[in-house]
């Protein structure tokens, strides 16, 4: 019998192998299908939802872009266009919620309302996870808290965004925090940050005007 069975083919043990087990490899091969028909049906309907957010968000931004300038200026219009963008954001998914309230902030800005600049810019780094979008969010919201007079919160989020990998704009992270420095009367922190854009930014416009901001700093310690 043991000779038999030493005489049995590789493929002849593979097939025994798969007959013998073949309701475990059934039962497995349903629950990948089925978890990958889960994974393309939830990624369908993201992209959907994305999409269709996109569309409603674009909508809200032209249609109050085109009213008078006397409407786009009331309480009553306003309120009503952030209303609409809160309920947006409500519904979405993703990273389109993120830029629903990105959109949101960028509005309130440019009414220099600038608590609600701040909730929404807030809303967005809460939701945005580690994407490339979140340290472009923290310069955002370190110009609104400037703007109110938080100028510790402000710097922190300056740093947090020039210490972001590859953020291509750490330059200009690190020369808004060397500013914040700079006006609260700290030379010598505002030298570090400045030196950090030349390093950083080297040979660009941005690094003519930190050393510039340096030579200001030699001249006022003499």
């Amino acid at each position: 019998m043991n000779s038999d069975k030493e005489k049995l083919s590789f493929n002849d043990r593979l097939v025994n192998f798969l007959t013998n087990n073949r309701i475990i490899f059934l039962v497995v091969f349903i629950v990948l299908v089925l978890a990958f028909v889960g994974y393309i049906i939830t990624t369908t309907m993201l992209h959907n939802s994305n999409e269709k957010t996109y569309e409603n968000l674009n909508k809200i931004i032209t249609e109050y872009s085109l009213l008078p300038e006397e409407d786009k200026n009331s309480d009553d219009e306003l309120d009503r266009v952030f209303g609409e963008l809160e309920n947006l954001a409500g519904s979405a998914l993703g990273f389109s919620k993120v830029k629903v309230f990105q959109s949101a902030g960028e509005l309130a800005v440019d009414n220099e309302d600038w608590e609600r600049a701040l909730d929404y810019y807030t809303s967005a780094i809460k939701k945005c996870g580690n994407n490339y979008l979140k340290p472009v969010l923290y310069m955002a919201r370190g110009a609104v808290l400037e703007e109110i007079g938080d100028s510790d919160s402000a710097l922190l989020d300056y740093l947090a965004a020039a210490e972001t990998v590859d953020f291509p704009f750490v330059g200009q992270a690190y020369l808004n925090a060397g500013a914040v420095e700079e006006v609260r009367g700290n030379s010598e922190t505002a030298r570090v940050y400045y030196n950090k854009v030349i390093e950083n930014s080297p040979y660009t416009t941005l690094s003519s005007l930190t050393q510039s901001r340096l030579i200001i700093l030699d001249i006022e310690a003499e």
